[in-house]
């Protein structure tokens, strides 16, 4: 059966789309979750393009209890991918570690099918919208713990460690 090999082919190629190729076979962190934030519950829509809603890339973000949430990215897409997230503080930043848990087109993940983990950092803007970053696709040379090191550095210049942000804004339900 071909079931294997096709979810790590979508793998290899949605998630560095999607999110970055920094990706890893571990979690960079294994302790120190915050609490997860309501406000960024709900359906986000990629800033870029949203001027048509129909059309637009979406992002399901789910408080699964205190320290998880389940994202849906890209929502809209039949092959959208399933993550449980959580969250971290680290320097005062807020960053999300990212775990694929698979598509509705395939079975889920099983841990060591594939490298699954990376991590994004949140920034939350005055107007209500999220910068996301996810890491740079040149730290998947390092180990887990190298980049851990790098991001928990004081000094460290977390522009050069993420990619330019996308943005995004919340959809709002009509009333």
């Amino acid at each position: 059966m071909k079931t294997p090999i096709l979810v790590s082919a979508l793998l290899a190629t949605v998630l560095p789309l999607i999110l970055s190729s920094c990706l890893f076979k571990d979690p960079v962190f294994t302790e120190g979750f915050a609490k997860t934030d309501d406000s960024l519950v709900g359906v986000w829509t990629l800033e870029e393009g949203a001027d048509d809603p129909a059309k637009a890339e979406l992002a399901a973000f789910f408080k699964v209890d205190e320290t998880n949430y389940l994202l849906h990215y890209p929502a809209r897409e039949k092959d959208g991918m399933y993550f449980a997230a959580q969250p971290l503080k680290v320097n005062g930043r807020d960053l999300l570690q990212l775990r694929g848990l698979g598509t509705l087109v395939n079975r889920p993940v099983k841990p060591g099918d594939k490298e699954v983990f990376t991590l994004v950092w949140i920034e939350k803007q005055t107007d209500g919208s999220l910068k996301v970053r996810p890491l740079k696709g040149d730290l998947g040379q390092k180990t887990t713990a190298e980049v851990r090191k790098m991001i928990e550095d004081k000094g460290a210049k977390w522009e050069e460690i993420f990619v330019d942000p996308k943005v995004f804004k919340r959809i709002h339900s009509s009333q």
